[in-house]
């Protein structure tokens, strides 16, 4: 069983540092949307983190099918479990992130837009160590669990 995950772990993937910039290139368009509809939103007067969970998950959305498509085209990850288990890592980065940007804005008095750039800028570093770990380990994990 060994043999099997080491013959994974080495199998011809991108390297950490191609996977981060497809990575952040494949983001960028989430998070424009996800801070487009956040200033919307928090302009025309909602509240900060009903305006920050609903821009969140636009931009989560976005994020799972260009991630897919960009920055980890040939994942073996199946599609529901993609979606499903980033999502669960989402809520809770979500919720860290909206933490960050009441205190940001709030308590420390920094400016709305840039507390939430701020908020995620840090998630978005959580984020992709989560999704280069699902797609690194997944294909040895179903390696794994293969008969000989």
């Amino acid at each position: 069983m060994r043999s099997k995950i080491a013959l994974c772990m080495s199998s011809k993937k991108p390297s950490i540092f191609e996977r981060g910039a497809r990575y952040f290139f494949a983001v960028i368009t989430g998070f424009t949307a996800d801070v487009l509809v956040f200033h919307v939103l928090t302009s025309a007067g909602m509240p900060i983190l009903p305006a920050n969970a609903i821009g969140f998950f636009v931009g989560f959305a976005i994020n799972v099918l260009m991630i897919r498509l960009i920055a980890f085209p040939g994942t073996v990850v199946p599609r529901r479990w993609d979606f499903l288990v980033t999502f669960a890592v989402n809520l809770v980065v979500m919720f860290l992130g909206s933490l960050l940007i009441w205190t940001l804005a709030t308590r420390c008095g920094l400016n709305l837009l840039v507390a939430k750039l701020a908020a995620n800028a840090s998630t978005l570093v959580l984020n992709f160590v989560f999704r280069n770990f699902l797609d690194r380990y997944w294909a040895c994990f179903l390696t794994s669990r293969k008969r000989p």
